[in-house]
């Protein structure tokens, strides 16, 4: 599999190879021509040469105006950078460009004729090239000019009016700032001494010069009712539940009432409660020392005794004490819940009367404030307007190269060189996939299913007839050598002489068969065969003129024609052992007469008068039907195929009417004018016209007859 895919690729880089031997003209040619058109291209195109200059966009730019708070714009966006890179080649800026450095009446740019600002601007633009670098804030800014210092000029003259533009919107910016600044400045002055007059009358209607501090009055002495009406409230709860608790323990041991908490903070029961603690701890400091029958200790006990009915009084008369309390606590909070009353009243009308008073003194300060902003600005933009606009910066003057940049002059002759090349080798590959011819011998053979007799290999120029008889002018040669070949190969196709005549034909006129068939018969006289040539082209001959050099010498056509006898058609030529019959007179019904017995007879006739071989040219298959009558008759055929001739339906249509007549065991298939070192199934590339350094094949030894 790989090995039949390998050979495949390898049968492709041949034909390839191929292709481009027998289209070597056409190539070479298309890419002349092409590095011709590139070298005139260089030598016409005018030098242009080229400034570049590197710029830096510094990372903030100065605000013109400071009227609103903005932040301050990010040079280092790449937005931002990209606007200036495409700022530098809009019309506004090439048409200053123009204006400033006079190239409306440069020839470089108007031609030599009127020029409209439209067409400038196309011009200049195209001779300026801005490119941002990557990652950077450096924009490379370039000129072109025929002249190394004017395209300098006009590199840094365009930064130039960059700047300049800026600086001028930047001025109008601030000229219309300034203008609108002084405006409000004087509206805002006005509305605030309206807003001033305005508060001093409503203080002098109500009486409000110190409306402040009575607010301040009276919002503490709410603050202070509030906590006090909070304080009473709460006592007044208090005393309530410990009231309810008292009346229900009414009739119970007095003890039970401590519980409530304000009969327990009672002064009084306190006292006597503490009292009664310490007389216990008295009767039990006694007890360790006197029996309960002592006087000491029936004193102490009397006195505890009488402490904790006191005690018990005291805490009935907290109880009764609470209602009161109660009562006095009520009244309290009902006076301090009416002066509260009273005094959010007083705070209301306050109130509604700040409303008016803080809304004209709020307006006043914020009048007061704009105004006062205002004039800052004013004062910010007198001084912002005298500064410079620097936010461009050239960090590379513009440099010239000492070559010019336009044309490219090694790139245009290497492209044009390429360009030629490519389009030789793409005419030459299309023209060879355009042709339908068989052009080499592996084409013939797998076109028609066959395995070709010989191949005769492409031979000189001719440019007479005599040219035409190799075999007998240049016996030493590749070509005469090859009709041995065919010679030997079709006696033993034929048996020797079982075979003894031929026709010779072709699909189409030009193949060659006539050639074939002169040089052929030249092979079997130096052999020793008595040989005839029959001319039966009827209707062109080309061998007759080339072997008796006498066009009206008696022929096939007298003969066919009954005028002559077959020994008067023939004659003897310079050739040894070959004698030839010519055409004669051209015939008007040449197909007629071949289908004739006399026609069909001159074998038997030839072989009866002693000829060893006939040889037979006729027409070609497809253009006539002179053939076929000899060709039933003979059986044998030599069907030339001409290398890059006919098309290859042509040739098959024609071989196939060949072998339904005789059989394809009788057609013997012959490439004719093959390349001589084509590489493409041919081997004459191979061989040589002699064995080490002797001649085998020579004029002398070429014409002995053969012996065995």
């Amino acid at each position: 599999m790989n090995t039949s895919h390998e050979n495949s690729i390898r049968r492709d880089i041949a034909s390839l190879g191929h292709t481009l031997r027998s289209h070597i003209w056409k190539i070479l040619a298309m890419t002349a021509l092409c590095t011709a058109a590139g070298v005139a291209y260089v030598v016409i195109t005018p030098k242009m040469y080229k400034a570049e200059a590197i710029l830096q966009v510094e990372q903030n730019e100065r605000r013109v105006t400071t009227i609103q708070d903005v932040a301050q714009e990010d040079f280092r966006a790449v937005e931002i950078l990209k606007t200036i890179e495409a700022r530098l080649t809009t019309d506004e800026i090439l048409l200053r460009l123009i204006h400033a450095n006079g190239l409306d009446s440069d020839p470089v740019f108007t031609l030599g004729a009127p020029t409209s600002e439209d067409q400038l601007i196309k011009r200049v633009r195209k001779a300026v090239k801005v490119k941002l670098q990557r990652s950077t804030r450096l924009i490379n800014v370039s000129f072109e000019n025929p002249v190394p210092d004017r395209a300098r000029q006009l590199t840094v003259s365009l930064v130039d009016e960059l700047m300049k533009q800026d600086s001028e919107l930047s001025e109008g910016i601030s000229k219309n700032a300034n203008h609108f600044l002084v405006k409000q400045a004087d509206d805002l002055k006005e509305k605030l001494k309206t807003a001033e007059q305005a508060l001093e009358d409503y203080r002098e209607k109500h009486h409000a010069v110190s409306l402040e501090e009575k607010q301040n009055i009276v919002v503490d002495a709410l603050k202070d009712l509030n906590h006090q009406l909070s304080d009473m409230t709460n006592q007044r709860i208090k005393l309530e539940t410990d009231y309810a608790q008292f009346n229900k323990f009414v009739g119970a041991n007095p003890e039970e009432l401590l519980s409530i908490p304000t009969i327990a903070n009672s002064a009084d029961v306190q006292k006597l409660r503490k009292s009664v603690s310490d007389q216990e701890a008295v009767i039990a400091a006694v007890s360790k020392r006197y029996r309960s029958e002592h006087p000491q200790y029936i004193e102490a006990h009397s006195q505890l005794q009488q402490m904790r009915s006191d005690l018990n009084v005291a805490i009935r008369k907290a109880g009764e004490g609470m209602k009161s309390a109660l009562e006095s606590a009520q009244e309290t909070e009902t006076s301090t819940r009416q002066a509260l009353e009273k005094q959010q009243n007083e705070s209301l009308e306050l109130s509604q009367l700040a409303i008016p008073y803080v809304q004209l003194e709020r307006e006043v300060e914020s009048d007061r404030a704009l105004y006062s902003s205002v004039l800052n600005r004013l004062k910010e933009t007198d001084v912002t307007s005298s500064l410079k606009n620097d936010y461009l910066r050239i960090v590379q003057a513009p440099r010239v190269g000492d070559l010019p940049s336009k044309p490219k002059i090694p790139l245009i002759l290497l492209a044009s060189f390429f360009g030629g090349l490519f389009a030789g080798i793409g005419t030459a590959i299309t023209l060879e996939a355009m042709d339908s011819s068989l052009k080499t011998l592996r084409d013939v053979e797998s076109g028609l299913g066959v395995v070709a007799s010989a191949t005769i290999p492409k031979g000189p120029a001719m440019r007479t007839p005599a040219d035409r008889l190799v075999v007998w002018k240049k016996p030493d040669s590749p070509v005469a050598e090859a009709f041995r070949s065919l010679r030997a190969t079709l006696t033993l196709r034929g048996h020797g002489s079982d075979a003894p005549a031929i026709v010779f034909t072709s699909a189409i006129p030009g193949e060659g068969k006539s050639f074939c068939s002169l040089n052929y018969a030249t092979a079997l006289g130096q052999q020793g065969l008595r040989t005839l040539l029959v001319d039966a082209e009827l209707r062109k001959s080309t061998i007759t003129s080339a072997v008796l050099g006498n066009e009206s010498a008696l022929g096939l056509g007298e003969y066919l024609d009954g005028k002559c006898s077959l020994a008067a058609a023939i004659h003897k030529t310079e050739m040894p052992n070959v004698s030839i019959i010519p055409c004669g007179v051209l015939v008007s019904n040449p197909a007629e007469l071949m289908a004739t017995a006399r026609a069909t007879g001159i074998v038997d006739a030839a072989i009866a008068g002693g000829f060893d071989r006939i040889v037979i040219d006729a027409g070609p298959m497809n253009s006539v039907s002179d053939a076929l009558p000899l060709i039933e008759r003979v059986g044998k055929v030599c069907f030339i195929v001409k290398a890059a001739g006919a098309a290859r339906n042509s040739v098959q249509r024609a071989y196939q009417l060949l072998t339904q007549v005789v059989g394809a065991e009788h057609v013997a298939v012959v490439v004719n004018s093959l390349p001589l070192r084509s590489g493409m199934g041919c081997y004459y590339h191979y061989m040589t016209a002699k064995y080490g350094d002797r001649p085998v094949y020579g004029r002398a030894a070429a014409t002995q007859p053969f012996k065995a």
